[in-house]
This record gives C-alpha cells, sequence and structure tokens, in this order.
C-alpha cells in the first residue's frame, strides 16, 4: 500500500545516511591503516542491514522485515539530525509552559534569578502568546498532568516534531534549493484538490470518501487540542499540511505513515474501497487536511465539539459512500441483464 512506500523511502533516508557515514569511517581507518576498502553500494548496505524490499511502480505491495538493526540506525540517525531542535524546543516547552515553577527556579543559587526572568519575559505578554502558539505548547499541560492530558501531551507533541523535522523543514529547505519545481509542484497539488472537489459535485463516492477523511481529523483535532481553542490550534495547521503534502506522492515522513495507516483501515473496512485505492487516498487525504483546517473553528463552538461533529461527518461519510457504491452495482446488474 501506499503507506508502505512512505514508510520505505523514510527508511531508506534515513539508515542510508547511516550506511555512509558508516562507510566514510571504515575508509578513513583503512587509509590509515594503509588499505583501501571499496565503497558499498545501497543494495550492500540493505543486504548488510538484512531488510527485505520489494515493490513496483504502481499498486505496489511492499515487503519489510523490521528490525532493530534497521531502526535504531535511522533513530539514531534522526536524532543526531535534529538534536538543536529537539532540545530547543524542549527548553521553550519548559520556560512558556507554566508559570508554577518560576519561584523554585528563582530560588536556585547563582543561575536561578536570571533564568527565572529570562522564563518570564517568554512567557508574557504578546511574546509568550505568539511562542506557546507556534511551539504547540498548550497542546497537553507542561506541568499539571492527569492521565489523560498526558496522552495528549504525549501525542500531540511528538505530532508536533515529527510534523516539523519531518515535512516542514524539508519543504522549507526544498523550496530554497528548488524554488521553480517546488512552485510547480504546489500547483501540482492544487489542481489535484480542485479535481477531488469537482469529483465530489459529480459523483457522491468522492464525496463520501472526503467526509470519513474529514470525520476522522475532527476527532484527532479535539484530541490534540484537548479543548478545540485557538490557541492550539497550530499543529492542525501543521497536520493540514503534512496531508496536503501527500496528495500527489508519498513523503517519507512517519507521521504521513502513520496517517496513512489509518487511511487504510478505513478503505479497508469500506466495502469496495480498496478498488481504485490510488485515486482512493488521495480523495481520503483531501478531506482530512480539510477536517484539520475546519477543526480550528468547530473548535471554538465548545470543548467537545471536534468529537461530536467528527462523528456525525464520518457516519455520513460512510453512509454515502456505502449507498452511493450500492447504486452503482445495481447499475451494473441491470446493464449486464
Amino acid at each position: 500500500m501506499g503507506s508502505d512506500l512512505a514508510l520505505e523511502d523514510w527508511l531508506d533516508s534515513e539508515v542510508f545516511e547511516y550506511g555512509e557515514n558508516r562507510e566514510k569511517k571504515q575508509q578513513t581507518e583503512s587509509k590509515k591503516n594503509g588499505n583501501d576498502i571499496k565503497k558499498n553500494t545501497p543494495e550492500q548496505i540493505y543486504e548488510n542491514l538484512e531488510i527485505t524490499k520489494t515493490s513496483e511502480e504502481v499498486n505496489s505491495k511492499v515487503d519489510h522485515k523490521i528490525t532493530s538493526e534497521m531502526m535504531l540506525p535511522a533513530i539514531e540517525s534522526y536524532l543526531k539530525k535534529h538534536w538543536i531542535f529537539l532540545l530547543g524546543i524542549s527548553l521553550l516547552w519548559i520556560l512558556t509552559g507554566s508559570e508554577d515553577y518560576l519561584l523554585p527556579l528563582f530560588n536556585i543559587p547563582f543561575i536561578g534569578q536570571p533564568l527565572a526572568r529570562f522564563a518570564l519575559f517568554l512567557s508574557s505578554g504578546v511574546l509568550g502568546y505568539v511562542l506557546r502558539f507556534l511551539t504547540a505548547t498548550y497542546n497537553g499541560p507542561v506541568w499539571t498532568l492527569t492521565p489523560y492530558t498526558f496522552l495528549v501531551a504525549v501525542t500531540a507533541k511528538s505530532a508536533y516534531v515529527l510534523a516539523m523535522t519531518g515535512v516542514v523543514f524539508p519543504a522549507i529547505r526544498n523550496l530554497i534549493k528548488n524554488k521553480k519545481d517546488e512552485i510547480m509542484k504546489y500547483k501540482d497539488i492544487a489542481d489535484k484538490v480542485k479535481e477531488v472537489f469537482k469529483e465530489c459535485i459529480k459523483g457522491m463516492d468522492s464525496l463520501g470518501l472526503v467526509l470519513c477523511g474529514a470525520g476522522i481529523s475532527l476527532v484527532l483535532s479535539n484530541f490534540l487540542s484537548r479543548n478545540g481553542k485557538f490557541d492550539k490550534s497550530f499543529i492542525l495547521i501543521l497536520l493540514a499540511f503534512v496531508m496536503i503534502m501527500g496528495v500527489n506522492s508519498e513523503i517519507p515522513s512517519v507521521l504521513y505513515i502513520i496517517f496513512s495507516k489509518i487511511i487504510s483501515i478505513l478503505l479497508f473496512i469500506l466495502p469496495g474501497g480498496l478498488k481504485n485505492t490510488l485515486n482512493h487516498y488521495s480523495t481520503v487525504r483531501v478531506g482530512s487536511s480539510a477536517g484539520f483546517l475546519i477543526a480550528i473553528v468547530i473548535g471554538s463552538l465548545g470543548a467537545n465539539a471536534g468529537y461530536i461533529t467528527g462523528v456525525v461527518v464520518f457516519i455520513a461519510g460512510v453512509f454515502i459512500f456505502i449507498s452511493q457504491k450500492g447504486k452503482s452495482v445495481n447499475v451494473a446488474e441491470k446493464n449486464m441483464g
């Protein structure tokens, strides 16, 4: 399925980097010893890491042997690549997340007073609001936790980090390096979105899939924002961007893979959902992206508005898709008869 291809691409990017770094280190050590080591090809690196990979161009089925030898290097490479961002965002979450710790921090000898003043500067006024918004600080409190808010904090902040490092930062780098190509890619995405909404007007089955995607996103949005308030909505903008970036092609992002797995389950459950899979994937993704954006408005209606609206929209989408598929089958039977 499509999400397997995205998983493969992500592992490629992380594992190959690990393999290449290891090869360079071996070559350096070998030159010191007067020996010469032939650089391994990517296929040999995969072989050394015991990765089994088979794929086709369209509607491919990918078999992965996921082992610690494959995942640990990928995680190690990820942490080395993004450790500065991870450290910085963690400090911002702590410093701007709550004022409850300022007094204990203030009482620390030597460094306590300047740190407390700096934290108060970051967390107060317009600057504090903007920082908390852009860093998803309040998507799960940093200090006062219940089991529910702890789960929200871990999930939302993980989604934030994965969206930034896996999709947003690469998108910015690509736009700087290949401006013309990237602009064309965004135009293609816009054309695909327009095509999906035109299909919703022509065929109710597309509308059903869009509503299913939107319903799932509305429910997830309410969970990730805890109460749907606007100050926690930046994560929803990020997730909408993640989903829309994968409308035309898979992207090597763990977060995107997770959402693709959710879509796979949905299409598997829906009768006929696995037919014309690639087009159905794109349709659900467009609906999901729209759902995350709509949730920003829906959240203002109440703490649980996203849950309620999401369930209703999802059920409506399933009903429309199944009923439309039933009509298509009846028409086909009459034509054959």
